[in-house]
């Protein structure tokens, strides 16, 4: 950085030398922009070019645009951006400035490390006036004046000459002297006298750049010559002394007068910022247009900026801001939400003052009752899946939004997450999924207006095992010549088949077995359908599928039925039988009674 300087190279020979410079900023390997030269106020004349020249530096090279207001002044028909790599400046036109042109304007330097602004203002000024074209001042007559003993002074009075803008006025006088005197002063004296010319500008100083006297007559030595050269509003003066030592036939004066350029100080009329057309409270509907609209005087011409809440607004595809006209700024939202709503400000600013104007703007959000634009699929996984259920619902305001299995409503837990985004997406997520999962889910969405429900199945599917006893097969007593019936429950995937064994005997369906599956209780069933004595004993159950088998016994007995009266024993009375009889012993009907008692407890 030590090196950063102005160097300068000097060629020196025997006729002369020669230099030349040049300027050396030694840059960081990165850094912001900053202003080496900043932009500088400019005063504009009306109808003509105003030129603004900055120079920037920085790592990388910045790009600089230029701002009126919130108008990016881009290269076109009013104005002209360049880049001027000998002088590493860059240059902003103003092609023909109008009084809207007037005002304050900003230079932004930009790059991947920052950015810089330089403010500059641009002030109009009136054309100065073209001044009408002057004639050539007519040649002054010669006089010769004839002097004696006493000479007399002469006043030579020539033609009246119009006041002369920046051109050459030549005088010519000539003089006859019959006789030189020596050591006496012949004083010639013109007077101008200049015509009132009435202009809108104010001469400051005007002084006499060149003056220039050629003296011609035919002597060696030149003549004392006095001149002196004076101005007021009113008239010019001239005077000249001669003091000649020989004779002079002719003499002949030429002046040169060149007049400073006299400087035009326009006054710019100054006008604080007064807002014509203010801003008015709005309530408008959600998605709705939101349009505002400003107009302000003011001289020159303000500056107008927005401002959502005190932020100041930068225009993009949701909020455009727009100057139609001059001295007019509009703001336009096309589709409103209530982010939107805010209190609006614009604000104009000129070197006479400022001005604000505000409004509220309130957004109605829009009532509608909740609607599945996305509805639940139906879903089949493996038991031990994950399983995700996807919607996505709309409705204002923002609805509500609970998940249910049948009845029950979901929580979440280590394996049950919810999830509800701000696009209105929903999402159930259940992990490691038994096959007692499967059910029918819904999605209920409520707000104030309404509610509305999505519904899908869920099949869980077994993953691929052995056969499993859920219920085994239990041991079994059965009165002989009564069926016997034996159940079990049996799960696996594949789905196991089911075989029933007595020893190494395979009981199948037929006389004997009935081998049957329930399908409404998901039980295998196996029925000995006549028990005899000889189908007593251990059987043995195997469930069999792709992945393996499972066994499991149980035992078939008889069942020991103890002795019942199904008839009770009971004493008969008959009247013709005589006492002589009863005294005797059993009749023969009490023979045949006992009997049957023998029967019935044989059996």
């Amino acid at each position: 950085m030590d090196d950063e300087g102005e160097y300068e190279v000097k060629a020196v020979n025997k006729v002369g030398s020669d230099t030349c410079t040049t300027e050396l900023f030694v840059m960081p390997a990165r850094c912001p922009p900053t202003f080496v030269v900043k932009p500088e106020d400019t005063e504009a004349v009306k109808e003509r070019p105003a030129e603004i020249r900055c120079k920037v530096k920085g790592i990388p090279t910045p790009t600089v645009t230029w701002y009126k207001g919130w108008k990016h002044c881009t290269e076109g028909k009013e104005y002209t951006v360049t880049y001027l790599k000998e002088t590493e400046e860059h240059v902003f036109i103003i092609k023909d400035c109008k009084p809207k042109d007037a005002g304050k304007y900003v230079c932004k330097a930009t790059n991947e490390l920052g950015e810089v602004k330089a403010n500059f203002t641009v002030a109009l000024i009136e054309k100065p006036p073209t001044p009408e074209p002057i004639p050539e001042p007519e040649p002054v007559e010669e006089i010769i004046e004839e002097v004696t003993e006493e000479p007399k002074e002469e006043l030579v009075e020539p033609a009246p000459v119009e006041e002369v803008v920046k051109e050459e006025v030549t005088f010519e006088a000539q003089v006859s002297i019959e006789e030189p005197v020596k050591e006496e002063v012949e004083e010639v004296e013109v007077k101008v006298e200049l015509p009132r010319v009435e202009v809108e500008v104010v001469v400051e100083e005007q002084v006499m750049e060149e003056v220039e006297f050629k003296l011609k007559k035919p002597v060696e030595e030149e003549p004392i010559t006095e001149v002196d050269y004076e101005k007021t509003e009113a008239e010019v003066e001239f005077k000249m002394a001669i003091e000649p030592e020989e004779k002079v036939e002719t003499v002949v004066f030429e002046a040169k007068v060149e007049e400073v350029p006299e400087e035009v100080v326009a006054e710019i009329p100054m006008e604080p910022p007064v807002f014509v057309k203010e801003l008015v409270p709005q309530t408008i509907d959600e998605g709705s247009q939101l349009q505002l609209a400003v107009e302000v005087k003011g001289e020159p011409t303000p500056s107008l900026t927005w401002y959502q809440d005190d932020v100041e607004v930068v225009p993009d595809e949701h909020v455009k801001v727009d100057f139609p006209e001059e001295r007019q700024s509009t703001l336009v939202i096309d589709e409103t939400d209530i982010a939107d709503e805010a209190e609006y400000t614009c604000k104009a600013v000129n070197p006479a003052g400022e001005a604000v104007t505000r409004a509220e703007i309130l957004i109605e959000p829009i009532r509608e009752a909740p609607k599945f634009v996305k509805e639940l699929v139906k879903l089949t996984v493996t038991e031990g899946d994950t399983v995700t259920f996807e919607c996505q619902v709309t409705g204002r305001p923002r609805p509500e939004v609970k998940w249910f299995r049948q009845d029950e409503e979901l929580e979440e837990n280590d394996t049950t997450s919810i999830e509800y985004t701000e696009d209105g997406t929903c999402i159930l997520k259940m992990t490691r999924v038994p096959v007692y999962f499967t059910s029918t889910y819904y999605c209920k969405a409520v707000n104030k207006v309404g509610e509305a429900t999505t519904t899908a199945e869920l099949v869980v599917e077994p993953g691929r095992r052995p056969p499993v006893f859920i219920v085994n097969p239990h041991d079994c007593e059965a009165p002989e010549g009564k069926p016997a019936e034996i159940r079990c429950k049996i799960s696996g995937n594949p789905e196991p088949t089911s075989g029933w064994f007595k020893g190494w005997k395979h009981c199948q369906q037929g006389p004997d077995y009935d081998v049957s599956y329930d399908e409404e209780k998901d039980e295998h069933v196996f029925i000995i359908k006549n028990l005899k004595e000889k189908d007593c004993g251990k059987y043995t159950c195997k469930a069999t599928n792709e992945i393996g088998e499972a066994k499991s016994t149980f035992a078939v007995s008889l069942l020991q039925v103890p002795p019942k009266f199904i008839r009770e024993l009971k004493v008969f009375q008959d009247q013709k039988f005589s006492g002589s009889r009863r005294r005797q012993g059993l009749c023969q009907q009490d023979v045949m009674l006992l009997n049957i008692l023998k029967i019935v407890f044989a059996n």
